[in-house]
């Protein structure tokens, strides 16, 4: 682990937070004039954006989720070979951000931004990512489960032809230190770690990416293994989720004149006012939801043998997920949830990261890659890494919590 990141990636952050004059501070959801509790949910004025509603599951428990139906676009812009691709990276101020800025796509905006909903200018540079353009990767995923209500973004890695120059906001980032930010603690985003771990690994490792058992894991394909492991998760049925309102939630505590306007034990929802002026309106107000604790994110590589190391995944049926279930890391505990050792074995990478700035509230995870002689999961779906790949390039086959171990993983190629 690379606690305190690159030089570069410091300084830069610097100079953005300077140049935004940012803050955030706590503000009270009843003299939002944009947000509002409103028909059982904490919604904007206009309903889009996002709104946190309540549901109830099949078993009676109910719990608050975020709502987003827009489909958000992820996009980075790439240029030169593999290995030593140089990817358009952002600097972008989020208030929910550990560190406040961290390094994300070209574009990471939602549909409402696109359309100028907030009466701002327009991302940059969205025109780059068409719905029509030829892509190295273009697609849905999905994001947290256990956090959103089916949400949905697209990842796209669009090589460019000529390159953007840089900005103050934009610079090109060659591969070795994209993958040094990777390994570092609060240096990339949710969203960022998304689109790599999506694009071809070739991108950010060069052709044959990794070295020793990593190298000969990449380069070892096994027919049928993405086979059995999509039918691991086809067969189980979607969460059969109803709304509710906020006011109905078992445990739920509502109080719109305070900066806090929900207080569950799923996640308590803040609402904060933010400044920034390199954002695309200079002030803003909007809630947040907040967990407790650190999550875990663990990825297991087994020593299996025939001396091929495999990735030990697991099934996430959380109830946001659309189709029911994905493919997910070894083992995921949320922030807020009981938490389970770490398995042994050696430790191959360790970073601490924190979830989307802009609708999460400072919510952690430390994420680790474990080597390790077992014991596993004899049900487990096991993959190669190059195996792994395919399958973390499928759209909707995988976690969220999956890609980011992934990207983490990609920090050693």
């Amino acid at each position: 682990m690379r606690g305190d990141g690159p030089a570069w990636l410091a300084e830069w952050r610097r100079l953005v937070l300077e140049a935004a004059d940012f803050a955030c501070e706590p503000m009270a959801l009843a003299e939002s004039a944009d947000w509002r509790l409103r028909d059982g949910q904490i919604r904007h004025r206009t309903g889009r954006f996002f709104s946190v509603v309540g549901v109830e599951d099949s078993s009676g428990r109910s719990f608050p989720l975020i709502h987003q139906p827009e489909v958000g676009t992820l996009g980075f812009l790439v240029a030169g070979p593999p290995g030593r691709t140089r990817w358009l990276t952002q600097m972008k101020i989020e208030p929910g951000n550990v560190g406040a800025a961290q390094l994300a796509p070209t574009l990471q905006a939602t549909q409402s931004n696109l359309d100028r909903v907030h009466r701002g200018w327009s991302p940059v540079p969205a025109d780059r990512f068409p719905g029509s353009a030829p892509a190295l990767a273009d697609g849905l995923w999905s994001e947290q489960g256990s956090r959103f209500l089916g949400k949905r973004n697209r990842n796209v890695t669009v090589a460019a032809d000529p390159p953007q120059a840089d900005t103050p906001l934009h610079r090109w980032v060659e591969s070795p230190d994209l993958r040094e930010a990777l390994g570092s603690d609060f240096a990339v985003n949710t969203d960022a770690r998304s689109v790599i771990a999506t694009a071809p690994w070739r991108l950010v490792g060069g052709v044959e990416p990794f070295t020793g058992g990593l190298r000969r894991s990449y380069l070892h394909h096994e027919a049928g293994a993405l086979r059995r492991a999509a039918a691991a998760v086809e067969s189980l049925p979607s969460a059969e989720l109803r709304r509710v309102p906020l006011e109905a939630l078992a445990e739920a505590v509502l109080d719109p004149g305070t900066p806090t306007p929900l207080l569950h034990p799923h996640f308590d929802v803040v609402h904060r006012m933010v400044r920034a002026t390199t954002r695309e309106v200079t002030t803003w107000d909007q809630p947040l939801a907040k967990g407790t604790g650190r999550g875990r994110i663990e990825l297991r590589l087994a020593a299996c043998p025939d001396g091929v190391l495999r990735a030990e995944l697991a099934i996430d049926r959380d109830p946001g997920l659309i189709w029911g279930a994905e493919l997910t890391a070894s083992a995921v505990t949320p922030a807020g949830s009981a938490v389970s050792p770490w398995s042994p074995g050696r430790t191959l990478a360790r970073v601490l990261v924190s979830d989307e700035g802009g609708r999460f509230d400072h919510e952690v995870s430390e994420v680790r890659i474990i080597e390790t002689d077992g014991p596993l999961d004899e049900d487990a779906p096991l993959l190669t890494l190059g195996d792994l790949e395919r399958l973390v390039r499928r759209p909707m086959a995988t976690t969220n919590e999956l890609r980011t171990a992934v990207a983490v993983l990609l920090s050693l190629a």
